[in-house]
């Protein structure tokens, strides 16, 4: 259910001990929602190239470059 939702790596970490009902138990469950991680490495690699356009610049107008 949780992979057709678009999560990965999903893991039962364990149980809280808090049972809502007799039928039911509650857990603690980790995992990575696909596009979010996506979007964080597109976002992560954006913040990579500014800091290197960023670094170029200072450097040519230091006259290091």
């Amino acid at each position: 259910m949780l992979q057709k939702a678009g999560f990965v790596n999903v893991e039962l970490v364990r149980e809280t001990g808090f049972n809502a009902s007799p039928k039911t138990k509650g857990v603690l469950v980790c995992a990575r929602k696909t596009e979010r991680l996506d979007a964080w490495k597109k976002e992560k690699k954006q913040t990579e190239t500014n800091i290197e356009i960023k670094q170029k610049s200072k450097d040519t107008k230091s006259g290091s470059g």
